[in-house]
């Protein structure tokens, strides 16, 4: 992909099967809806530092997705962000992050543990809706109450752990 481009549109690489990885330019600023979503071979995919939010479904419905690094810069996971990534088993997630939405993470179901980083305010209620295999969520913010934002059936199964 050329260096030139500064944005990846809505449906871009959407369903495309044969896609194993992907390396967006480093002048890229944004993902849009359902941008790489889809891609049903996508192993690996790289984002710039420039992007500042995953819109909705942007990297969503990639199940052989293992390892996801969101970049410094992003400061939302928008509603459905990484939605049905089913392989997803780590994210690293920048300090620049202030919010999680709703279904930011749903039925990502291979995610065992996550950090939250010490800038997030607001994790939504259903960000971690249908996360089976959620163990251990460590909280590095002390903006976030103790467990409200974990959907009831994960309550009393996930261990929250406070850093500051």
């Amino acid at each position: 992909m050329p260096e030139s481009v500064t944005g990846i549109p809505s449906y871009a690489f959407f369903c495309c099967e044969r896609l194993k990885k992907l390396t967006l330019p480093k002048r890229a600023d944004y993902l849009g809806f359902e941008s790489v979503c889809n891609c049903s071979a996508l192993e690996e995919i790289t984002l710039p530092e420039g992007i500042t939010q995953l819109d909705y479904a942007a990297v969503g419905g990639n199940p052989r997705l293992r390892e996801l690094v969101i970049p410094e810069g992003v400061t939302e996971l928008c509603n459905s962000a990484l939605i049905d990534d089913t392989g997803l088993e780590r994210v690293v997630l920048p300090h620049s992050l202030t919010e999680i939405w709703d279904n930011a993470f749903r039925r990502c179901t291979s995610l065992e543990e996550i950090v939250i980083p010490e800038n997030v305010r607001c994790i939504d209620d259903e960000a971690f809706i249908n996360c089976k295999k959620l163990r251990r969520v460590i909280l590095r913010t002390g903006l976030i109450s103790d467990d409200g934002w974990l959907p009831e059936e994960l309550r009393g199964r996930v261990e929250v752990i406070r850093e500051r």
